[in-house]
C-alpha cells in the first residue's frame, strides 16, 4: 500500500511551484544516482549538485499559476498574450489535446459522449495516442540533448483552456512515457478537484479528484482553491518515497502560514460540508442535466455555439462567429469533416457575457480566444439554478446581445 505525504501551502500558485521544485529536485537526484552507483566516495550532496537540469513538459494552453515557477509553465493566451514569446528555454510545450480546435479532431457526430459507440471509443483512443505520440517526440529530443524531462504537468481537464476534456488514454500513455525517462508526472486538480468533476456510472459515484477517469495515478497533485473555499489553502500530495527523497536532497520543508491551525480547520469544515450535503453527488447530477441541455442548445445554435466541453460542474460554452457562414446543416458535417472549425466568437463572448450579466448570470470569458464561457459555478448548484442559466444563455441566442 502506497503512503502519501502532504505538504500544506497557501495557495495554488504555491503548490505548483513546490510540486516543481520537488519533481525536479528528486528526478535529477535520482538520475545522477542512478549513474553514479558505481563511483565510490562519492557523496549524495555531490551527487545532487551535479543535476541542474530544469526541463519540464507542459500543454500549451495550460494555466498552473502566477508566481515564477507556476507562471512558466502556464501559456492560456487569455490570461497572458505573451505567454508562448516569454518561456524559459527548459519549458517544453506539447499540444493541447482539444477535439474541438486543436490539431487533431473529433468529428461532429462524435463530438459528446453521451452514447459511447464503439466507433467514438475507437476514435478517441485513436486521437489520445496522435496526442501522445507529441510528448514521447518531446521525451526523446529532451533525451537526445542530455538532459531528459524532469516533470510532466496537466490539469485532468484543462480549466482556463475552456474546460477542454482530455481523451480518455491520453494520460496514461503520457505518464507511461514520461516515467519510462525518469520524469515524474503532476497532476493539477486545483480548479477541478473537490468531486467538481464527479460522474455517476453504473450506480458508482467517481471523480473527486478529477485524474480517476483517466485510470492513471499522478507521482504529485496539487490543490487549492476549493481546499479552502475562499480562505487561503493549498497542498501538495506525494509518495513517500519522493516526499524522502527530497528531504534527503533540501531538509525539511515548511510554510509559515500553510497548514496554521486556522487553515486546517478551515480545511476540515469544507470536507465535512462536502460529505454532509452529498455535494460531489450533487455535482455529478446537476453536471450531467446541465452538460445535457447545453449540448441541446448548441444544436440549435450550431453557427453561435461551437462545442460544449468538460462535464460535471466544469464545463465550457465555445462561442463561435458564423454570422458569414451558410447554415446548410449538411455544409456544417462536410467542414467538420475536413477538419474545419467555425472561427472564434471572441467580441461575440464579450457581449453575451455583458448580456448575461443584465439577466443575472455572471460568466466571463476563456480559453487562447477567450471566446469559451467558463462554467464552473459552487458545488451546491441546483436544477433550477441550471434551467435559470440555460434560459438565460437560450434568451441571448434567440433576441441577440
Amino acid at each position: 500500500e502506497i503512503e502519501w505525504r502532504v505538504f500544506l501551502v497557501n495557495s495554488g500558485s504555491e503548490a505548483t511551484d513546490l510540486a516543481l521544485r520537488m519533481a525536479r529536485t528528486v528526478s535529477n537526484y535520482r538520475r545522477q544516482k542512478k549513474q553514479s552507483a558505481d563511483i565510490s566516495n562519492n557523496s549524495d550532496k555531490n551527487i545532487l549538485e551535479q543535476g541542474s537540469n530544469r526541463n519540464v513538459i507542459a500543454l500549451c494552453g495550460g494555466y498552473h499559476g502566477v508566481t515564477t515557477a507556476s507562471d512558466e509553465v502556464s501559456t492560456t493566451l487569455n490570461d497572458n498574450p505573451r505567454s508562448l514569446e516569454t518561456r524559459p528555454p527548459w519549458v517544453h510545450l506539447v499540444p493541447m489535446p482539444n477535439l474541438f480546435r486543436g490539431p487533431h479532431r473529433m468529428p461532429t457526430k462524435h463530438r459528446y459522449s453521451l452514447t459511447n459507440s464503439d466507433e467514438r471509443i475507437a476514435y478517441e483512443e485513436a486521437l489520445a495516442e496522435k496526442y501522445a505520440e507529441a510528448v514521447r517526440e518531446k521525451c526523446s529530443q529532451l533525451c537526445a540533448s542530455g538532459c531528459p524531462p524532469t516533470a510532466f504537468i496537466a490539469e485532468p481537464l484543462s480549466g482556463n483552456a475552456g474546460g477542454v476534456e482530455l481523451p480518455k488514454g491520453y494520460l496514461e500513455k503520457v505518464y507511461r512515457a514520461v516515467r519510462q525517462v525518469g520524469g515524474l508526472c503532476i497532476c493539477d486538480v486545483v480548479q477541478v478537484g473537490y468531486g467538481r468533476l464527479a460522474t455517476v456510472k453504473d450506480g458508482q459515484l467517481s471523480g473527486f479528484w478529477g485524474f480517476e477517469e483517466h485510470g492513471v495515478r499522478p507521482d504529485i497533485l496539487t490543490m487549492a482553491k476549493a481546499a479552502g473555499n475562499g480562505h487561503p489553502l493549498g497542498y501538495v500530495i506525494t509518495t513517500r518515497d519522493i516526499s524522502d527523497d527530497f528531504q534527503d536532497c533540501e531538509g525539511s520543508f515548511f510554510s509559515s502560514a500553510g497548514g496554521g491551525p486556522v487553515s486546517c480547520a478551515v480545511g476540515m469544515a469544507v470536507l465535512q460540508v462536502i460529505e454532509e450535503q452529498q455535494l460531489e453527488l450533487n455535482a455529478a447530477k446537476v453536471g450531467a442535466y446541465l452538460n445535457a441541455k447545453l449540448i441541446a442548445l448548441s444544436a440549435r445554435f450550431p453557427l453561435l455555439i461551437g462545442c460544449i466541453h468538460g462535464h460535471g460542474l466544469y464545463q465550457g460554452i465555445e462561442l463561435v462567429d458564423g454570422r458569414h457562414h451558410q447554415s446548410d446543416e449538411d455544409k456544417q458535417d462536410m467542414l467538420v469533416e475536413e477538419d474545419e472549425v467555425l472561427p472564434p466568437g471572441k467580441e461575440i463572448a464579450y457581449a453575451v457575457c455583458d448580456r448575461l450579466l443584465d439577466l443575472g448570470v455572471v460568466c466571463h470569458g476563456t480559453g487562447d480566444f477567450s471566446n469559451v464561457l467558463k462554467v464552473k459555478p459552487p458545488l451546491c448548484m441546483t436544477f433550477e439554478d441550471a434551467d435559470f442559466f440555460v434560459s438565460a444563455l437560450q434568451r441571448c441566442c434567440e433576441e441577440g446581445w
